[in-house]
């Protein structure tokens, strides 16, 4: 393996982490009582606030920008919930 795929795979695998952590905070915040709507508006905003202080304002403007269209076209439609 290349030192570029290997980075690939850690990068993936911190990802899937990441993933599985943030899944579970959602879990566990509504077993705890919490709307999962607050929470997935929170989470956004927590993540917002944590790609700006890394990026900046301008590239994360730009990144939302393409996720709004992203939105539009249905792209996170498939995992709606159905509470």
């Amino acid at each position: 393996m290349t030192p570029m795929t290997i980075d690939r795979f850690e990068t993936e695998d911190q990802r899937h982490a990441a993933r599985d952590l943030v899944t579970d905070a959602f879990v566990e915040a509504v077993q705890s009582g919490i709307d999962p709507g607050h929470m997935a508006e929170e989470a956004i905003a927590c993540a917002v606030r944590e790609l700006v202080a890394l990026r900046g304002e301008d590239k994360i403007a730009c990144m939302l920008e393409a996720m709004s269209v992203d939105v539009e076209i249905g792209a996170y439609s498939a995992h709606v919930r159905t509470n």
